[in-house]
């Protein structure tokens, strides 16, 4: 998934994120403006903790947590979709047309199943209208979730599971730095006493 990142800049608070149909009317109620040459909103400093609660409603982080895992959405016989589907934070896919196929969002692939192919007879909607259509039995994965933008996601029509835990590297040898340096903080205040 991109990048989501909440940092400040000339006085003002910036959200860097990917589109999502929600984030234009959620930022605009905050005062938001849209910097289309950085592809940014841009807010007053002073509501640094609002955009965050934002990206965390929108999105399920701030761009802080290091903890992402993979998710398997397995559809329930039956379940029939809109044009799109939109879950932690990020397109999982959509039918551009009726007569074009399903795309998938980026970081999600298909491990079983099919889509209907599409056009006028096969239930995918009408030319203004595209539609899914059924999907009982595709199950999808989605790579790179942060783990909080899962916990107590329910969607009509799908059973969600958390599949395959990534462990951050990179976290967790900063954090044993940061452990190391203080426990010889410890050891040096033991050691004066």
């Amino acid at each position: 998934m991109t990048d989501i990142r909440v940092y400040a800049e000339g006085g003002r608070v910036v959200l860097a994120s990917p589109y999502h149909p929600a984030l234009p009317a959620e930022a605009k109620r905050l005062g938001g403006r849209f910097d289309g040459e950085k592809k940014t909103w841009r807010f007053d400093a002073r509501d640094e903790e609002r955009v965050r609660d934002l990206a965390r409603e929108i999105y399920g982080t701030d761009g802080t947590e290091s903890d992402l895992v993979s998710v398997r959405l397995t559809a329930e016989q039956g379940c029939d979709e809109a044009d799109d589907m939109w879950l932690f934070g990020r397109e999982i896919m959509r039918r551009p047309g009726r007569d074009q196929s399903v795309r998938l969002g980026e970081g999600v692939i298909r491990i079983a199943g099919a889509f209907l192919r599409g056009g006028r007879d096969a239930g995918t909607g009408s030319v203004a209208y595209p539609r899914i259509g059924e999907v009982g039995g595709v199950v999808l994965e989605v790579r790179d979730v942060p783990r909080s933008a899962v916990e107590g996601v329910t969607y009509g029509g799908w059973d969600i599971e958390i599949v395959e835990e990534r462990v951050d590297m990179d976290a967790l040898r900063a954090e044993r730095e940061r452990l190391a340096a203080r426990i010889a903080e410890i050891d040096e205040i033991l050691g004066t006493n």
